[in-house]
């Protein structure tokens, strides 16, 4: 069968039929292989994940306790945190041209180990200088973590003008179990 094939043929049907044989192979022993050596690493990697989670979930609690209690370095008591944001509100909105408009009273939510209160402030001005001052808030004053805000326009109808306005919610929650501020 082979005698009358020329030596070029010969070596194209050789490598065609390794190929073909390889093919074989990979379909019926190396895949499984791969998959359970690939398995493998998987299951390594989630095992050394496992063993080092105790351990990020302490440094992320202590991560978080540090920054509750840097949010109430200001706040004295619960009854004078909303005078404390009133007042940095005032501040930051003198030095980035804003105006408070608003600032209604504190709304609180408790449960038996949980405080919570969210305080409303509504400032107007421009967008930039509201940013100016949310960024402050949040970054540098740090008296609350800041939970929403909303941006809305309203016209004067008697001066034609349209202002922009910002609806900043500040939350601070208070943990009732261990009397600390949390």
């Amino acid at each position: 069968m082979m005698k009358g094939l020329s030596e070029k043929y010969k070596f194209y049907l050789l490598v065609a039929g390794f190929i073909v044989a390889m093919v074989i192979c990979y379909q019926v022993d190396f895949k499984s292989t791969f998959q359970s050596a690939n398995n493998c690493r998987l299951m390594k990697e989630k095992a050394r994940l496992a063993t080092e989670m105790p351990q990020k979930a302490a440094n992320i609690r202590n991560e978080l306790t540090k920054l509750n209690r840097q949010y109430f370095d200001n706040i004295r008591s619960q009854n004078d945190a909303h005078e404390v944001i009133l007042e940095k509100l005032s501040e930051l909105s003198s030095k980035y041209s804003t105006s408070v408009t608003g600032y209604p009273e504190r709304h609180i939510y408790q449960t038996t180990f949980v405080q919570a209160e969210t305080h409303t402030a509504i400032i107007k001005g421009g967008f930039i200088n509201l940013l100016h001052v949310l960024y402050d808030l949040e970054v540098n004053e740090r008296v609350g973590r800041i939970a929403s805000v909303e941006y809305y326009t309203e016209t004067d109808y008697k001066t034609k003008i349209t202002n922009l306005y910002s609806r900043i919610y500040i939350q601070n929650f208070r943990n009732l179990k261990n009397n600390d501020t949390q």
